[in-house]
């Protein structure tokens, strides 16, 4: 019995080799096939490089060629560059070289304004100073002109007969000579009055009086003061100048220092700074001076 068991187990050992050998068998040809494949791999990781590389290179090659033709493009542009911008700056420069003689005219004009500006400029002084030369000049004159009519001047002005002046004022000696109002002054020129005086006995008789100057009674209150107005030359010139109207009452003094709407019979509008024809000769001063 024991004899069999060995018998048995000799057999087992037997096919445990032979399938040991088999097994090693296959894990050679395994090991030769993992060898066998790990070269295919390398050679397919070779390959794959290669054809990255080639891949990489067509596209570097086609970059090479867009930038060539690229290149080429431009070289053409350059090269017809100075054509085109020819073409292109030929009305730039027509235009600049129309604008160059514009402003050279203008230029030329402008220095010839400003020469004739310079002479203005040096005739306007040398006129200020002639002026003023000759406001001296005529300030000179028109004082000696002043002083030998006189520094003082004694003026008459004879009123036309008024409503006021009816035969009840008049006075009895005027009454019994039977002579009119209107006939007891007369102007006989610019410089001399005639007065018809009342004397005893019924008779009269002409008194001639000179003056620097006579107004008679026609004459306008722009007639008194064209003659008084250069005095007024002399005020504005620094010296003292002064008018006063004496007589006696109603003789017109108001009316020709004035005017009439500042008697008491006065009716005239307010005129303003236009002033009015009959002002005299205060309001008519003041406008001459602020004129």
């Amino acid at each position: 019995m024991p004899f069999n068991f060995d018998f048995v187990e000799l057999n087992k050992v037997k096919n445990c080799d032979v399938l040991l050998g088999k097994k090693d068998e296959q894990i050679t040809a395994l090991k030769t096939e993992n060898a066998l494949l790990h070269l295919r791999l390398a050679q397919l990781e070779g390959q794959v490089k290669e054809e990255r590389v080639q891949k990489d290179i067509s596209e570097e090659e086609l970059i090479v060629e867009d930038v060539k033709s690229s290149l080429s493009n431009l070289r053409e542009e350059i090269a017809n560059m100075p054509c085109l911008m020819r073409e292109k700056m030929e009305p730039v420069l027509y235009a600049a070289k129309a604008l160059d003689a514009k402003y050279s005219v203008k230029d030329s004009t402008f220095k010839e304004l400003e020469e004739s500006l310079q002479e203005h400029k040096e005739q306007l002084l040398e006129t200020q100073e002639r002026f003023l030369r000759e406001k001296q000049r005529r300030k000179e004159l028109h004082n000696t002109l002043v002083e030998l009519r006189g520094n003082i001047r004694v003026y008459c002005r004879a009123r036309p007969v008024l409503a006021f002046d009816d035969i009840l004022q008049q006075t009895e000696s005027v009454r019994r000579s039977n002579i009119s109002v209107d006939e007891v002054v007369n102007t006989l020129d610019d410089e001399t009055i005639c007065i018809k005086c009342d004397r005893h006995g019924g008779t009269t008789q002409s008194k001639t009086f000179e003056f620097d100057r006579v107004f008679g009674q026609t004459d306008l209150q722009d007639d008194v003061f064209s003659d008084i107005k250069p005095l007024l030359t002399s005020l504005l010139d620094g010296y003292n100048v002064c008018m006063m109207a004496y007589g006696q009452t109603g003789s017109g003094k108001t009316y020709t220092m004035l005017g009439p709407e500042y008697t008491p019979s006065g009716t005239s509008p307010n005129k303003g700074l236009e002033g009015g024809i009959d002002d005299g000769i205060i309001p008519r001063a003041g406008r001459e001076l602020f004129r």
